[in-house]
């Protein structure tokens, strides 16, 4: 697959801004959607919305004490509606942009979606959670905040609370999804604690 190109905007309705991301792949690879329902020819190009402010939130619960034992996890995507809403509209945008006039003379077929569910609120949803997937920027499980908030795990130097000497300086401490992909990010965090720890500790 070549590198997709990566436009930023705002949902239509959406109270937070740039809270969407539509990707352009060329020669998309399904094997990077593991469990998603697609069956694409190739060469292909994909459109693909991409959800980067989710309300939904998942959940870890241990199954055992034993370390060794895989924990549970409930991805719970698109649990909120207004997330549900927001991923409809991606995907509307997308099937315009395929039918526009520089798209739509390149191409020979859609396949995975027909205007019958794009047009449809129920069909579309149906489609959205049978194809929903991740775009891999996890984040949180660790995160900043005041003592007051009991969810913060570490303070604003990366430092746990509670365990002296330790830090968790990654994409877990952010609060919230950036809204863009998240390495750069994650490379001024450890930038900053590694300033921090050389003049501070």
């Amino acid at each position: 697959m070549t590198n997709p190109i990566g436009i930023r905007y705002t949902a239509t309705g959406s109270d937070e801004f740039n809270d969407m991301q539509m990707y352009v792949f060329e020669l998309f690879d399904p094997s990077l959607a593991p469990g998603v329902a697609l069956d694409l020819p190739v060469p292909s190009v994909s459109i693909v919305p991409g959800l980067q402010r989710p309300r939904s939130r998942g959940r870890l619960r241990l199954r055992s004490a034993d370390p060794n034992v895989p924990p549970m996890i409930d991805l719970n995507y698109l649990d909120d509606l207004e997330d549900l809403r927001r991923m409809a509209d991606g995907v509307r945008i997308a099937w315009r942009l395929m039918h526009d006039g520089h798209f739509a003379p390149m191409l020979k077929e859609i396949v995975n979606l027909t205007a019958e569910v794009v047009n449809s609120d129920s069909a579309l949803e149906a489609f959205l959670r049978d194809n929903c997937t991740t775009i891999f920027h996890p984040v949180g499980t660790a995160k900043m905040g005041p003592e007051s908030d009991p969810m913060a795990v570490v303070d604003q130097y990366c430092r746990v609370r509670g365990v002296a000497g330790l830090r968790v300086v990654d994409a877990s401490v952010m609060p919230n999804i950036v809204r863009a992909n998240t390495n750069v990010t994650c490379m001024m965090i450890g930038e900053r604690v590694a300033e921090w720890m050389r003049t501070q500790d």
